[in-house]
């Protein structure tokens, strides 16, 4: 049970709790991608996005090959294919031995 103390403010009485309130860790809602067009890395990064990874991981998949690389519109306007991004949500394995470079091992696996 909570334990009430009395406290005094600028002469006004009161009553407060001195037990604090649990903390919840609430995780930011999903953001869902749109039906066409196209999505920032907010829409996909961790921890709203739609995929495990946060930017760091991302951008060393995009590196890699192994996740749709993004468009860039202008200094500072990065966006993704929302299409492609579905594609590769659906099945990244195919996704990735369809983007492969020519001659690299990912197509002999």
């Amino acid at each position: 049970m909570a334990k009430w103390t009395q406290t005094h403010t600028n002469g006004v009485h009161m009553r407060s709790n001195t037990q604090k309130p649990e903390r919840t860790q609430q995780r930011p809602a999903v953001i869902a991608l749109p039906s066409e067009g196209f999505c920032s890395i907010r829409a996909l990064a961790q921890p709203s996005g739609c995929t495990p990874w946060g930017r760091s991981s991302l951008f060393s998949l995009i590196r890699q090959g192994r996740f749709p690389a993004p468009e860039r519109f202008s200094a500072r306007c990065t966006r993704w294919r929302v299409e492609e991004i579905r594609r590769y949500l659906e099945d990244p394995r195919a996704w990735e031995l369809a983007h492969a470079p020519q001659g690299s091992h990912a197509e002999a696996a």
